[in-house]
């Protein structure tokens, strides 16, 4: 028995090692950091290491190689139906598949929003990035602003969103992106909380949007359309 005993301890610090590894990614040096809305066409220039920083929402369609894609804190990736390759995904980070038949491989954290996506996926107690990070605002703050400083409900909405921001912002901009990365409204937000912002002019579906300060992205996320 205590021969057996030894043996499956032995193998579950193999199996653990396994996972650890795999958590940490050897992706680098990085070659494409977004901290902003960025739009990658099909015929955009190839990566095979990027990283999207708190704050920062990339919409990939690249055709390209397998590369490693890091997906902070705070940040989106969104999937083009031929981009493909290993996610690593961190706590609060969002991955949007949609519904892409390419292969990829992510690796998350507990916490991390995974969207339209049914392929491999192993949960981390660490995701790892390579080092240095070319992203300089701290995990959890987005713009100077900590993420749990601003709120966004209704989700789903069907008439009116209501937006908090615990904070006094000087001038504030709230803009919303259809799936192809096009801007589809804007409204500016001014008071502390309770901002009140109709979307009845859009479509059923699902949006992107993001809140910033002075040019300086404080939020990102998405919200449904539903009616």
């Amino acid at each position: 028995m205590k021969k057996i005993n030894t043996l499956i301890a032995v193998s579950l610090i193999t199996l653990s090692s396994g996972l650890f590894a795999q958590c940490a990614s050897f992706g680098g040096p990085y070659d494409l950091t977004v901290s902003n809305l960025t739009v990658l066409s099909p015929a955009a220039s190839m990566y095979n290491s990027g990283i999207v920083c708190p704050g920062g929402h990339l919409i990939d369609s690249t055709v390209c190689c397998t590369r490693f894609i890091h997906i902070d804190s705070g940040a989106v990736y969104e999937a083009g139906p031929l981009a493909y390759g290993f996610v690593y995904l961190k706590n609060h980070g969002t991955f949007d598949g949609h519904g892409s038949t390419m292969p990829f491989t992510l690796f998350y954290e507990t916490g991390a929003t995974i969207l339209n996506f049914a392929g491999g996926m192993t949960v981390c107690p660490t995701v790892t990035f390579p080092n240095p990070s070319p992203c300089t605002i701290p995990l959890g703050v987005i713009g100077g602003k900590r993420v749990e400083d601003i709120s966004i409900y209704p989700n789903p909405v069907s008439e009116i969103i209501y937006i908090d921001l615990n904070f006094s912002p000087t001038k504030t901009l709230f803009s919303v992106y259809e799936v192809t990365g096009k801007i589809v409204m804007e409204s500016n937000l001014s008071k502390s909380v309770s901002n009140e912002v109709s979307v009845s002019s859009l479509p059923t579906g699902i949006y992107s949007y993001r809140i910033s300060e002075n040019e300086e992205n404080v939020s990102v996320g998405k919200f449904v359309v539903r009616r």
